[in-house]
This record gives structure tokens, C-alpha cells and sequence, in this order.
């Protein structure tokens, strides 16, 4: 975690992205949803952003390799906008937008939303 350019990563979302689909935020897996408290660990983080994956690629969670890239994974550019915004809204941050594709891996996403909520 310590190669991801948090400097370059603090741009706001886009409004258009933010605006464009305005999704009910799902639970990716019934019964697995964080409680109301914020997640307290980059595993809790990265366990949902799997969970997320797994759910749009009807793949089991196991089966999401959290090192590999979001491309990799078969999700295109529309899909990790809205994996972007879902897990802003799960972790009630504002993730940039470019997180993806700036962080690489679900291993490093996780660890830079965690980073961007800050002390609990």
C-alpha cells in the first residue's frame, strides 16, 4: 500500500458520474453487510469489494483474486465507475473516480478506502 500516489488521488468524482445512475446501494452478500459502524480493517474493505465483484461476475467471492486488476476481472470502465460509487456510499467517503485505474489492484483499492476514511 505504501506505492499507491495518495496525493495524486484526492480529485473529487465527477458530478455527471456521480449523477448519471443513481443506484440503490446493494449488500453483495445477504448477511455479510458491515454494521452501521464503519469498517475497521482494510481485510473488512476488501472482503466487500470481492463480494461486490463476485456478484456482478456470478463468481464466487473465493474466486476473486484481490491482486489481480479490475480489467482482469472482466469488469469494464462503466462497471468500475459504479464499484467506485458503491463503495463510497457503503464507506460514506467520496473515492475519486480515476481509483481504479490509479490504485490497480482490489488489494490496493482496499487499502486506499480505507486510507480515505480516516481515524474512526
Amino acid at each position: 500500500a505504501d506505492d499507491v500516489p495518495w496525493d495524486r488521488l484526492r480529485c473529487p468524482l465527477d458530478r455527471e458520474a456521480q449523477t448519471a445512475a443513481q443506484p440503490t446501494p446493494i449488500d453483495p452478500t445477504p448477511g455479510t453487510a458491515d454494521p452501521p459502524s464503519r469498517p475497521r480493517t482494510v481485510a473488512r474493505v476488501d472482503s466487500w469489494i470481492r463480494a461486490w465483484i463476485a456478484t456482478r461476475t456470478t463468481q464466487a467471492q473465493s474466486a476473486v483474486d484481490r491482486a489481480m486488476t479490475l480489467d482482469e476481472l472482466g469488469l469494464d470502465s462503466t462497471t468500475q465507475l459504479q464499484l467506485v460509487h458503491d463503495l463510497g456510499r457503503h464507506l460514506s467517503i467520496e473515492i475519486p473516480a480515476t481509483a481504479p485505474w490509479e490504485t490497480g489492484t482490489i488489494a490496493k483499492l482496499a487499502a486506499f478506502a480505507f486510507h480515505q476514511m480516516g481515524p474512526a
